[in-house]
């Protein structure tokens, strides 16, 4: 009679089986004697050899000992267990089966073997244990998730056993799967599913006392260096007895993925020197690099990569990568070390050598990319801008004019200063003709356009913004009103050219030019993108206003979206202009769709949180707190969480601690959907926030208890392997004051990105949240951080031309303050040298530093800066007169350290002149006549600025310090 292997006939749930001795013979014994004794500890005991520290020759007696008896009791049960699945009585077999079944650590060996027993009855239930295995179904797996399992097919089953919270189950399915062919696609799906859903599994493993089941389903999924570190962390938080080797049944990595796994941890966990180590032994010349970098260790570095670049043939890309990062590595080592300073000579020399033919034009080139950037950022400016003016001329006039060098910015891109405005008009009247030309890559503007716009830009940081805003109008107003993909392309690349300059209040009065009556979907992508916004959101707007007032002029509708964008009031507006405005975004609106099989019309609601954001940006909280409930009542999570917020923010603990348990538990089950797999990063952190106010209201409800359990699941849910999600947390963090636990997570994520495995983020972004998080507490170690996102990262990040100017430039003004903070005189003169040669018109630096340097006694060194800035001052204004900008500026420095104020107050008199309404150049003004004596003009000029703008904080204060005797 066959067994009927049915879930709801065979399966005994929940009930000890108690598995009786016998020493009958059995199939097992002529198994056993054909593999040879020990043969079922082989594999376990052979990885514990691979991974693990050899045992001592005792340990190796008492364990071989206690391994016969174990061996010896196995052999005795399995003898009693073969001979009951032979047994004629059913509910004999069905006991055996399930005792099998029970005891996978001591049985499985045997049943692997047994199913292909001659014994139909012996296999056939054997084959019904292993299947349940491979499933992870276990005997106390629940009744209605196990008739799940038994449904389900390959990879499916390794996330259901995860979302059930089934770990135990989970990690003997990824430990049955590792000789099947579908291994790779289960710890795949374990692997995105952890990634995804991490918080969750750590909130329900803790629910039902399997954290330590959780760590083996990680152990079992510890092929790379973020899910190592997740597993190593979180084991290390709730078990003090924590064992670096991973399960007997799980496949090691390869030797060389282990190296690389043990470098990168060792890194991460703070123990640099150590992974140095581990990398030179293992010969990862790239990873020594890196730890070298995280170690400071520029000296060796520089030596290394000196080498490494001689040894390649020359002209190589590989030549060219070693003397980047021997220039790298030399400029940070010991300067005063003869070789050293060698190294640094020789690698801007290899680096700025011509390399012949077409090979110096070459755009595409990433030698020449890395080439001028390295040079660049190093203070050799002009070795950089001979390479870059080869390959665009529009980015060497970008990087010169961020050195303040804006001559040479408009020589490069053939314009006469002495003559500028025909010039202007000249590269106007050549780009408006060349955008006829058919032919030009999509999405490319014509080499006239990118040349007019490099001008453009030129003109704006010189003072010159009418003509630079004229010309662009000009240039608009010609294109011709029927859209064509070149003219579109032009308003784009325009509309993104004046947001990059910092002038978004010119969109709308450019796109307004000319007769058109509409702007293409394209272009409303990029008006969004210059404010921040989803795309759709302009286009509701728009239609909001078109429905409001449909006789206004479009030019008058667009003028008023871009305003409403940037959070400017138009000018045509009242307040119950804002509330008609909802009333019609809230309606819902008939889409019509046609899938093929027939029209559906869809009632679709265009409310989001783009309008709530726009709504509250414009002081109209109570229609913002309208979008958001409706949002919410529509089932939008983040709506929700962002109400419990408000509610927590208002005093309201209770209501808000249910809404935060109410949030997690819809995300719990919306994360759940793979058709939402796009948004798992957004459901994590959505979590984790949830996770974060239902901590903080029960501490305020005084739930001691409570708030500690969620704290420490908090601290739990940290350990997540998604970089992408510690990232979003800890900025949350940052935005929430926790600093100390954000300069944890990202002090982690550093090291990790510097090996370029932290997914989903990159080192720029981590430096900034770190600078962030300890910029007041570690300055030092937080410009070291910036400065290897800088440098370091040259090869995979690429910014903006000006930002390898800009940014260098901004480390040493921050080494500059710790230089000052060590009273190191010569390490700050240093460090000056270097920023001047960036920028030799620094007000940053000179606002911020002069007066805490004369504190130190470092007079002489001050004076120095000061005359060196004034004279780069002084030439910028003779041939820029109406860049008031700069002279207000400057003239602002000069009053703060009492320096030539004649000269200042000559400065500042000019940019009053031009912009007589600015409080910021009068205030200046005031300033200097007051360091002059003149105490009476001062306070009337500061008066006459607060009747212009009555709640300027500052010019109070300036007041009453103007009114105040000395002493």
């Amino acid at each position: 009679m066959d067994p009927r292997l049915t879930m709801d006939e065979n399966i005994i749930l929940n009930r000890h089986i108690q598995t009786p001795n016998c020493d009958s013979p059995s199939f097992f014994g002529a198994v056993r004697k054909w593999l040879g004794t020990g043969c079922v500890f082989s594999i376990s005991l052979g990885i514990l050899l691979f991974l693990g520290p050899a045992l001592s020759a005792s340990d190796t007696v008492r364990n071989d000992s206690a391994m016969a008896d174990a061996e010896a009791g196995v052999d005795a049960d399995l003898a009693k267990l073969e001979s009951e699945l032979r047994s004629s009585d059913y509910d004999v077999r069905q006991r055996a089966m399930l005792s099998l079944w029970n005891g996978r650590d001591r049985y499985r060996h045997w049943v692997e073997q047994a199913v292909h027993d001659t014994d139909p009855e012996v296999a056939r239930r054997t084959s019904w244990v292993l299947d349940r295995w491979r499933r992870g179904i276990l005997p106390d797996t629940p009744r209605d998730i196990a008739k799940r399992l038994e449904a389900a097919s390959g990879p499916d089953t390794i996330e259901s056993l995860l979302n059930a919270g089934l770990f135990a189950g989970a990690a003997v399915a990824l430990d049955e799967s590792i000789d099947a062919a579908e291994h790779g696609a289960l710890v795949d799906r374990a692997d995105s599913a952890i990634r995804r859903r991490f918080p969750f599994f750590v909130r329900l493993a803790h629910q039902n006392g399997e954290l330590g089941e959780l760590t083996k389903v990680l152990a079992r999924l510890a092929y790379d260096p973020s899910m190592t570190l997740a597993r190593e962390r979180l084991q290390h938080m709730i078990s003090s007895d924590v064992s670096d080797e991973l399960p007997s049944a799980a496949v090691p990595p390869m030797a060389r993925d282990r190296d690389k796994i043990a470098i990168i941890t060792q890194a991460v966990n703070g123990d640099v020197s150590k992974a140095m180590e581990t990398a030179q032994q293992s010969g990862r010349t790239e990873f020594l690099r890196v730890c070298r970098m995280l170690a400071g260790d520029w000296g060796n570095l520089a030596h290394e990569q000196a080498t490494a670049a001689q040894a390649q043939p020359a002209g190589s890309l590989e030549a060219y990568r070693h003397w980047i990062f021997a220039l790298l590595a030399s400029s940070r080592a010991d300067l005063n070390d003869a070789a050293i300073a060698a190294i640094r000579t020789q690698s801007i020399d290899q680096l700025a050598a011509p390399r012949g033919g077409d090979l110096d034009s070459n755009i595409d080139d990433p030698i020449n990319r890395v080439r001028w950037q390295a040079l660049a950022m190093h203070g050799e400016v002009n070795a950089a801008i001979k390479i870059l003016s080869q390959l665009s001329r529009e980015d060497a006039s970008e990087v010169l004019a961020q050195c303040m060098r804006f001559v040479d910015a408009f020589a490069v891109l053939d314009i006469n200063v002495g003559d500028l405005d025909s010039e202007i008009y000249r590269l106007r009247d050549a780009a408006i003709g060349s955008q006829g030309i058919e032919g030009l890559a999509f999405d490319e503007p014509t080499p006239e356009l990118r040349r007019l716009l490099a001008s453009v830009r030129l003109l704006v940081s010189t003072g010159r913004e009418k003509l630079a805003l004229e010309t662009l109008e000009t240039v608009v107003s010609a294109l011709p009103d029927e859209l064509t993909e070149q003219n579109e392309v032009a308003k784009i690349t325009i509309i993104r050219a004046v947001s990059r300059m910092n002038r978004s209040q010119w969109i709308g009065q450019l796109l307004i030019r000319g007769n058109a009556q509409s702007i293409s979907p394209r272009i409303q992508f990029y008006l969004a993108l210059a404010f921040d916004f989803q795309q759709q959101t302009v286009g509701t707007i728009m239609d909001a206003l078109t429905r409001m007032k449909p006789r206004s002029p479009f030019a008058s509708r667009l003028l008023d979206t871009v305003g409403i964008l940037s959070g400017t009031k138009p000018d045509s507006f009242d307040d119950g202009d804002y509330e008609a405005m909802f009333a019609l975004i809230s309606q819902s609106r008939n889409v019509v769709r046609d899938f093929g099989r027939g029209v559906v019309t869809k009632s679709v609601s265009r409310l989001s949180l783009d309008i709530a954001n726009i709504f509250e940006q414009h002081d109209q909280v109570s229609l913002s707190q309208q979008v958001l409930r409706q949002l919410a009542d529509d089932g939008d999570i983040e709506a929700k969480l962002i109400l419990a917020e408000a509610e927590l923010s208002d005093g309201r603990a209770g209501p808000a601690r249910q809404s935060f348990q109410q949030v997690w538990n819809l995300i719990d089950t919306a994360s759940q959907d793979l058709s939402r797999l796009n948004e798992s990063g957004s459901d994590g952190l959505l979590a984790m926030r949830a996770i974060y106010g239902e901590c903080l209201a029960a501490k305020r409800l005084g739930d001691t208890d409570g708030a500690a359990e969620l704290e420490q699941l908090i601290q739990w849910m940290q350990c997540s392997p998604s970089a992408s999600l510690q990232s979003s947390f800890g900025e949350f963090l940052i935005e929430q004051g926790q600093l100390d636990q954000a300069e944890i997570i990202f002090a982690s994520l550093l090291p990790l990105a510097a090996f370029g495995v932290a997914e989903g983020v990159e080192y720029f972004g981590l430096a900034r949240h770190y600078d962030s998080a300890v910029a007041t507490t570690k300055p030092i170690a937080a410009t070291n951080a910036f400065d290897l996102a800088i440098a370091g990262t040259i090869e995979t990040t690429v910014f903006y031309p000006s930002a390898y100017i800009s940014l260098p430039a901004y480390v040493h003004r921050r080494m500059a303050k710790a230089a000052l903070l060590e009273k190191d005189e010569a390490g700050l003169a240093r460090c000056i040298d270097r920023l001047l040669r960036l920028d030799p018109i620094d007000i940053d630096f000179g606002e911020k530093m002069f007066d805490d340097i004369r504190k130190a006694g470092m007079i002489d060194l001050v004076d120095q800066t000061l005359t060196q800035m004034h004279a780069a001052g002084t030439s910028h204004m003779a041939t820029f007169p109406l860049d008031v900008s700069m002279a207000n500026n400057l003239a602002w420095v000069m009053a703060l350290s009492d320096y030539k104020l004649d000269d200042a107050l000559q400065l500042s008199r000019r940019a009053v002149h031009y912009e007589p309404e600015s409080t910021v150049y009068r205030d200046t003004l005031a300033e200097i006549l007051f360091r002059l004596g003149r105490p009476a003009e001062a306070i009337a000029i500061e008066q006459a600025c607060l009747l212009d703008d009555p709640g300027e904080w500052h010019v109070h204060e300036q007041i009453r310090r103007f009114t105040t005797p000395a002493g």
